[in-house]
């Protein structure tokens, strides 16, 4: 697991236990006293430099487009406190080298820092100057074909292999844009019907898919979700909690991402079913159960935590309500209705795998095809074209090209606030500051992003097959360039 990655799942869930057992007048002097761990550390390998002064630990994302400040902790024995005092790191210098632990115990290592001279030095060593810093306020936009000279300049620059880009206007697919190659070698070039992995984008199909299901009669909403599994989830850390399909929809269900939601990719599809990794993962005694790991000590419906194994078990309510596979589920219910032939939740599906776009990492190398237990949260992959006509749908309250999906009440309702706990959230659907209304993906070797204006009836949906901070940027400001230059594209 990433360094940012525990850091943040560490964090939240804070609690104020460390003030609590004991702090005193001079426990701030104690911060300051000890200096064995000062000094600048850097391991390349992670991308992340850590600067120790005075009993502070700043931690830095070192990428080629700088250093940024990513976190402040405090020292305190050995151990690097959060500002809500949760134990995140344990440190230990030997020589030249720190190594750190996941706190507070030393068996988790996460990784070995070098003692390096200064932050500056680190920081120069890895900026490439070709590196494109993007800025969509510097540029004029009004064609697609300025667009499509933008995208291509700020792609290739940023080392991109591929980017397929849609833009839907009104009740239309106005263009598409697609640029670069399926693979940094040996691959074929971009098409709107090449297939990419969606990463987290694919949520918003599992949500439909559940409301659609709602919509059919299947269950509510609010229905308790042990009304139609074949096993009881129960929080360990609640007593007598009901969990609803609400719930999961909205990241509020006290069911979290556990480390075996990140140790099962496998090359090709999972073999381990949808079904067999929740009754796994959930069921006191499986395969995938952690019930520190797994669960957070809250009521549904009170704290917001993203979770990625609540969308997928959402989608294994429908298949275990229906008895028809999810993934079967939605070809029927969205994909086959939209003629969206190029997506699928299986890569089995895909007669020729050598089309879709592959996952590559930020040195060029390729992830391959990979997959997961937990497709219905991250494992979609489509075309720019067939995921247009899907956001086309969800624009027209549920009808694209005369063809009805789901009606515009549970459309209307999919994208409403659905919870006090998270501004913007929806049923999955996230509705941003800038009243923008999708979602964002991004997973090993790929970055997609799906967002309209419901007031301007303009959308974007883009797919990128890379990775990293440089790629998370320019996706930004992809959407950024779209969108301030709406009535170029509107109906």
């Amino acid at each position: 697991m990433q360094l940012l990655m525990v850091l943040a799942l560490l964090t939240a869930c804070a609690g104020d236990e460390f003030y609590d057992e004991g702090y005193d007048e001079e426990f701030e002097d104690d911060f300051a006293e000890d200096s064995t761990f000062d000094g600048i550390w850097y391991t390349e390998t992670e991308g992340i430099a850590l600067e120790i002064a005075n009993g502070t630990l700043t931690e830095y994302t070192v990428t080629p487009l700088g250093c940024g400040e990513y976190a402040a902790l405090t020292i305190f024995d050995s151990v690097a406190y959060s500002e809500n005092d949760e134990e995140i790191y344990e440190l230990a210098v030997e020589g030249d080298s720190l190594d750190l632990y996941e706190g507070p115990s030393d068996d988790d290592y996460l990784a070995t820092f070098e003692a390096v001279d200064s932050l500056p030095t680190v920081c120069d060593s890895v900026f490439d100057g070709n590196i494109l810093r993007v800025d969509p306020s510097t540029e004029s936009i009004a064609s697609l074909g300025d667009l499509e000279a933008t995208l291509e300049d700020w792609r290739s620059r940023n080392g991109v292999p591929g980017l397929a880009l849609a833009i839907v206007s009104g009740n239309r697919l106005l263009d598409t844009i697609t640029l670069g190659n399926t693979a940094t070698s040996g691959g074929s070039p971009i098409q709107a019907d090449t297939p990419f992995l969606m990463a987290s984008v694919s949520k918003t199909i599992t949500a439909t898919a559940v409301v659609i299901a709602a919509d059919r009669g299947t269950f509510n909403l609010d229905d308790p979700i042990d009304a139609y599994l074949p096993f009881t989830v129960d929080n360990p850390l609640i007593d007598g909690e009901t969990i609803t399909i609400r719930h999961l929809l909205t990241h509020t269900s006290g069911l979290v991402d556990g480390e075996a939601v990140y140790n099962n990719y496998s090359d090709g599809d999972s073999p381990i079913a949808l079904s067999a990794f929740m009754q796994g993962y959930f069921t006191p005694g499986g395969a995938y159960y952690d019930e520190d790991d797994n669960f957070i000590d809250s009521d549904p419906g009170n704290e917001y935590v993203y979770s990625n194994v609540g969308t997928s078990l959402s989608g294994y309510v429908v298949e275990a309500a229906t008895g028809i596979p999810f993934a079967t589920y939605t070809d029927q219910q969205i994909f086959t209705p939209l003629g969206m032939t190029n997506t699928s939740f299986r890569l089995a599906d895909f007669p020729d795998t050598s089309r879709i776009a592959l996952p590559i990492a930020s040195d060029g190398t390729s992830y391959g095809h990979y997959g997961f237990p937990t497709y219905p949260d991250g494992g979609l992959r489509s075309s720019v074209e067939d995921m247009a006509a899907f956001m086309g749908m969800i624009m027209n309250n549920g009808t694209w090209n005369g063809v009805e999906v789901i009606s515009a009440a549970s459309i209307e309702a999919m994208l409403s606030e659905q919870t006090t706990a998270q501004d913007g959230q929806g049923l999955i659907w996230y509705t941003s500051e800038d009243g923008s209304v999708g979602h964002s993906g991004g997973e090993q070797g790929t970055v997609t992003e799906m967002y309209f204006l419901p007031d301007q009836q303009v959308g974007v949906v883009f797919m990128m097959n890379s990775s990293g901070s440089n790629v998370d940027r320019l996706s930004a400001s992809i959407l950024e360039l779209v969108f301030q230059n709406a009535e170029v594209f509107a109906p």
